[in-house]
């Protein structure tokens, strides 16, 4: 009887030790990642772990139901023994403390699967509240757990709850490894991808966003739910997802929610002092009023739950690198790997060329200029086009052979710039229809120059009245090189987006990756913002259909 209660205090004690250190980690890390997206939290960014902390805080979770079942095995054991010890009201009061919880503990494991699954009971926003209340509650549960704790019992014996002897490891050997096998393989089971079949088609494929052939027809359609987006439904994004082949080609047709069509990026406006640009806060890498709408597609090897690994949050998560300037994190792997990624910017890259950017995040490279912003591990697909302007000592000139597109100004600055060209035609602004800077509107009109239409910047031919706005995005024409290789075309109505995408298989860049069984696919969605995407936790495996 005497080793029994021992080994059941140790266990305890055990448990205390791994549930105290789980819930740690997991509202450290947690609060991380809900700040992410919330701009006026980004003052408690100091005192947060940093770093690839969707894959800790998922981890945290896994040792707090570890730590559960080594408390409800003590409490198995403690059962069967006799009460050796009056209970007193102080100590009725600390048991009570245990249901409060075990309440929150429940919201919190239940919540946080319910998110992981996609668990299409309740809202997102529903889930998302009750996690983030359960989180909010444990903390005063703690702080109430440890005072009742110290009223009940000295304080030497609630110390005794936190220190470990040979028997508290000798006793968790059995059931500690029967558990760690239960949840490692019921997680590893809970937490793997949805496959997406991709349909063969013969057809020929004409890449308009209107998914007109046959093949979008009949093809296998999965949904993903994403969240988190600034300025995006609070009950997240759904981005429904079609692939289809030709055993060269591989196409991808993607529609979501966006109420608004938003294209005024960072557009110039003339003042009584010179142009300016229209923003509130690019120059720190995070404008969510004077943007663009966009879409990424990300391929990766990995299916690490979070983003493959290349998602890591925090204000300095490199601590030899630049800041990030919008105190967010930064994209890059920690193994050498690379994940391809298709950067599809509805003014820049979409209307005006047809194209989705190809790039990629990899290794963090150093910084090469201080008036850059530093992206780390996020790299355009390199090529010889890398500078798509160079300077021939009265203008800047274009490079005909690489196209692409450059922002009408030398310098982005908050103050007046100096545009690097003036439209050829005053009339060729009354393409950008009636302009309203309302970002809870639409607007319908061009809002890209072709570089062709327009002349050097000079201020004898700068007439432009007061009040004028100019586009701040030049078109050169379509990416001949790297940055190329995926054609995409997209059209907004009706409330949503509709993206029909093409990419060869294989490219042979090694920057690209293939196409091909196993492959992981993730998804987000920008709603007229710089860098605050939605996204989602779980990829989709892709599988070739024959």
């Amino acid at each position: 009887m005497i080793e029994q209660k021992q080994q059941a205090r140790s266990l305890i004690r055990l448990a205390h030790l791994l549930f105290v250190a789980s819930v740690l980690v997991s509202l450290l890390t947690g609060l991380r990642i809900y700040i992410a997206n919330e701009p006026g939290w980004i003052w408690v960014s100091m005192v947060l772990p940093q770093g690839n902390v969707h894959l800790w805080h998922f981890l945290s979770g896994g040792l707090l139901g570890f730590s559960c079942v080594l408390y409800v095995a003590a409490t198995l054991i403690r059962r069967r023994m006799p009460k050796l010890q009056k209970r007193t009201v102080r100590t009725r009061l600390f048991s009570i403390t245990h249901y409060f919880g075990l309440a929150l503990l429940s919201l919190s494991l239940l919540t946080g699967t319910a998110l992981l699954s996609g668990l299409a009971l309740f809202a997102n926003e529903v889930w998302l509240t009750i996690h983030l209340c359960s989180a909010v509650g444990f903390v005063v549960y703690f702080l109430v757990h440890i005072t009742a704790a110290f009223l009940a019992q000295p304080w030497q014996q609630v110390l005794q709850y936190f220190w470990l002897n040979n028997l508290a490891l000798k006793s968790m050997a059995i059931p500690g490894v029967l558990a760690v096998v239960v949840i490692a393989g019921a997680g590893y089971a809970f937490v793997q991808p949805a496959t997406l079949t991709m349909s063969q088609t013969r057809e020929a494929m004409d890449i308009d966003g209107e998914a007109r052939e046959a093949v979008w027809q009949d093809a296998e359609k999965q949904s993903l739910q994403t969240y988190q987006g600034y300025r995006q439904p609070v009950q997240g994004t759904t981005v429904t997802v079609q692939a289809a082949h030709d055993k060269d080609y591989a196409y991808f047709y993607l529609t979501w929610q966006d109420d608004t069509r938003s294209q005024t990026h960072l557009p110039l406006i003339k003042t009584e002092e010179g142009w300016q640009v229209l923003q509130t806060g690019a120059i720190d890498a995070d404008e969510n009023i004077h943007y663009e709408d966009k879409f990424a597609l990300m391929l990766s090897r990995s299916s690490q739950l979070g983003g493959a690994g290349t998602v890591q949050l925090g204000h300095e998560p490199l601590s030899d690198s630049p800041q990030p300037k919008n105190q967010r994190g930064f994209h890059y792997t920690t193994d050498n790997s690379i994940t391809d990624v298709w950067h599809w910017k509805s003014v820049r890259t979409g209307l005006s060329l047809g194209q989705a950017d190809d790039n990629y995040f990899g290794p963090p490279t150093p910084s090469d200029s201080e008036y850059k912003r530093y992206t780390a591990g996020y790299q355009k697909d390199r090529d010889d086009c890398e500078h798509l302007l160079r300077w021939n000592g009265s203008d800047f000139q274009t490079k005909p052979e690489c196209g692409g597109f450059v922002m009408n100004w030398e310098l982005l600055k908050d103050g007046i710039v100096t545009p690097l060209r003036l439209p050829a035609e005053p009339a060729l602004l009354k393409r950008l229809g009636n302009v309203d800077n309302d970002p809870t509107t639409s607007d319908y009109g061009s809002w890209w120059l072709d570089w062709d239409d327009t002349m050097a910047y000079s201020p004898d031919d700068d007439k432009y009245p007061v009040g004028t706005i100019m586009p701040s995005v030049l078109s050169l024409g379509p990416f001949s090189q790297g940055r190329g290789d995926v054609t995409a075309v997209g059209h907004w109505r009706d409330g949503q987006w509709h993206l029909e995408i093409k990419r060869r298989l294989e490219t042979g860049s090694e920057y690209d990756l293939p196409i091909e069984d196993g492959m992981h696919l993730w998804v987000s969605t920008f709603d007229h913002a710089q860098t605050r995407h939605s996204y989602h936790l779980r990829p989709l495996k892709l599988e070739m259909g024959f």
